[in-house]
């Protein structure tokens, strides 16, 4: 695989070390790898054997993947007009979460920081295939965003980060912290937790490292050198220096954060203590001087725990999940195997069965669970795509639907929803097919279909005026497509099974491909023009209820 990774710089960073390290074994394992940075001058604090290059070839050349985690404005917009076939943002923290979350107007003042807080955001509402760094960003995600992720957790360098044999003054108690003087890392906090404890403990030295041309094949030595690690950051994709510390062999004090939740465990591994509360702080550091019992389990249990996570495991995952990717756009059309954020946002919360007919690869059976826990199961016509279904949903039937006796399979009344996501418009019968269908909802259960409109107005202007039918290989009129449908021939079909439309939801484009300008599209499609630029209908149904 061609592999590109973006980066801003290559300067001694936790979220560079994590791209070299991948870096260096992609390129090992044969792969073409290359990190595109601001100038493409060598990192000079640690080893890289991919290529690097700048900025200003990236959109020069073809990638199979390309990779970038950083949402500032180059970073985005090389990745948005790269050549690729799969584009990937790799989270590394989420920074002011509140500003994600929903719509909040405050991400929309003119300040520097809520332009890169507002790239995060489209980052995370983008088409590309989106890996989480650490646990509990995928739990955050997924919990507060409705959004899917892979999980791609890193390793430590045992090469570089390991137990030293250092010679150390008894008369004294080292303390050490990285130094970072960033606010958000916490150094001030540390800093009167260090005044508290000397009040009680004179003999307690601080030390760091931050900024000092400390060497990588120093940095065991200096770890190694402390009696105490501490680390006071507010927030973190993943801990670096506490998960480096663990693996010296150094006890921990750390902030109760998400970026050590995948190790360290209170009174396990790590002492954690809340965020910016020195007294707390400084409470856990006494402790930890005064217990030597608890400083050997901590620094012992770290350390076995913190040699799992293991470089060549990651890598390991990482190659199956690009390679699974790849394969599904190179095999399967790529307008059928993406998220359905619009479908997924008209199935309840609390739903607890799920048909998804023509499930493709299964992403979107996998939105529905990660959003109502539910049972999903799926109907798939393709044998490769129902393969890479089924590891993402609970069961997948291979076959045709309109040769499949869902009463083989299933009691009447079974479901709460059937989900038809760009599946009528190519049944030969989608008139019985739905009629059918309404026997497997439950009486509170509801049909959910998007459909394509044929009067839409491009369709009209190439009849008109190019006397011409636009055959093409997605969209409305993608040239599998059996059926057609106006608004019209969709409340006819859905009230000849049986059904009532209960709601009725329009996406709108001006231009039939994924294009910028389709954001203009919701400001002009109002009446008479509404369903001449609505490409496709979003339909809510349930059962109609018989009189007696």
């Amino acid at each position: 695989m061609k592999i590109s990774f973006i980066e801003p710089h290559l300067k001694l960073y936790g979220g560079i070390r994590r791209i070299i390290e991948f870096a260096n074994r992609l390129t090992e394992r044969g792969h073409d790898v290359t990190i595109f940075h601001s100038d493409g001058s060598p990192c000079n604090w640690m080893k890289c054997i991919a290529k690097v290059k700048p900025y200003n070839e990236v959109l020069s050349e073809n990638h199979d993947v390309i990779i970038y985690n950083d949402p500032n404005p180059i970073d985005y917009y090389l990745v948005k007009k790269a050549k690729a076939k799969l584009k990937v943002f790799y989270i590394l923290a989420l920074y002011e979460r509140d500003l994600l979350k929903g719509i909040n107007p405050k991400i929309y003042l003119p300040f520097p920081w809520n332009k890169r807080m507002l790239l995060l955001k489209k980052s995370l509402k983008s088409l590309y295939l989106k890996l989480s760094n650490s646990t509990w960003i995928y739990r955050w995600l997924k919990e507060n965003m409705n959004i899917d992720s892979k999980l791609l957790i890193g390793g430590i360098n045992t090469d570089i980060f390991r137990p030293v044999n250092v010679e150390k003054n008894h008369n004294e108690i080292r303390i050490l912290c990285s130094g970072d003087p960033r606010k958000r890392k916490g150094t001030s906090t540390i800093l009167e937790a260090i005044k508290i404890v000397k009040s009680v403990e004179p003999r307690v030295v601080l030390d760091t490292y931050y900024n000092k041309g400390i060497s990588q094949e120093r940095m065991a030595e200096k770890y190694s050198s402390a009696d105490i690690f501490v680390d006071g950051q507010w927030y973190a994709g993943w801990n670096n220096p506490a998960a480096e510390a663990m693996a010296c062999k150094v006890p921990v004090v750390c902030t109760d954060i998400g970026g050590v939740q995948d190790f360290a465990f209170h009174e396990k591994t790590a002492l954690l203590v809340p965020p910016r509360e020195p007294e707390a702080m400084a409470s856990a550091i006494l402790r930890l001087i005064r217990d030597k019992e608890l400083r050997e389990s901590l620094r012992e249990n770290a350390y076995q725990l913190i040699k799992k996570f293991d470089w060549d495991k990651s890598v390991d995952r990482l190659e199956e999940i690009l390679k699974a990717e790849l394969s599904a756009k190179n095999f399967f059309n790529l307008s059928y195997i993406g998220q359905r954020g619009d479908v997924l946002s008209l199935i309840s919360d609390k739903t607890r069965k799920v048909l998804d007919v023509g499930c493709s690869i299964g992403i979107l059976g996998e939105s529905i669970k990660g959003k109502t826990n539910a049972e999903v199961i799926g109907i798939e016509l393709n044998e490769q795509m129902a393969k890479l279904a089924k590891k993402r949903i609970d069961k997948v039937i291979i076959g045709d639907i309109e040769k499949i006796r869902l009463e083989d399979y299933f009691p009447y009344g079974y479901f709460n929803y059937i989900v038809f996501a760009d599946i009528l418009e190519h049944l030969k019968d989608p008139w019985e097919i739905l009629g059918k269908a309404g026997r497997f909802l439950s009486d509170d259960g509801a049909i959910v279909a998007s459909i394509p409109n044929i009067g839409h107005y491009t369709t009209i202007v190439s009849l008109l005026f190019k006397r011409y039918w636009p055959y093409r290989d997605r969209g409305i009129h993608d040239r599998s497509h059996l059926r057609f449908f106006t608004l019209k021939n969709i409340k006819d079909m859905f009230q000849n099974a049986g059904l009532k439309i209960i709601r009725v939801e329009y996406n709108y484009r001006i231009i039939e491909r994924p294009h910028k300008f389709n954001k203009l599209s919701k400001y002009i499609a109002i009446f008479p023009f509404r369903d001449l630029l609505t490409f496709q209908y979003l339909i809510v149904a349930r059962k109609e209820q018989r009189r007696l």
